[in-house]
């Protein structure tokens, strides 16, 4: 699993799971769209079938914030929440 951010040519910028890399696009599941809510991306797309995005439809890829990619994890039901690295754990 490699989750990205995503700048698109359409304005759009999306946190993607990358499941496959092509020559001229990537192979992306559990794909969120970020407005002030996080939303699934595309909006009315059956969540069970990866989409397909062409690279040349991408602006600028980066590394995501880890709050960003914790919250994407709580969204998609994947992978693992980090713990903030600064401040006090508080145990019962």
């Amino acid at each position: 699993m490699a989750i990205k951010l995503f700048n698109l040519i359409s304005g759009q910028e999306c946190l993607v799971d990358i499941k496959e890399e092509k020559e001229n696009s990537y192979i992306c599941k559990n794909i969120i769209q970020l407005i002030p809510d996080m939303i699934g991306y595309p909006m009315f797309k059956d969540d069970s079938e990866p989409v397909e995005i062409g690279k040349d439809k991408i602006i600028c890829e980066s590394k995501p914030l880890q709050e960003l990619v914790n919250q994407y994890n709580q969204q998609t039901g994947t992978g693992i929440v980090t713990p903030p690295k600064k401040g006090l754990t508080l145990t019962s």
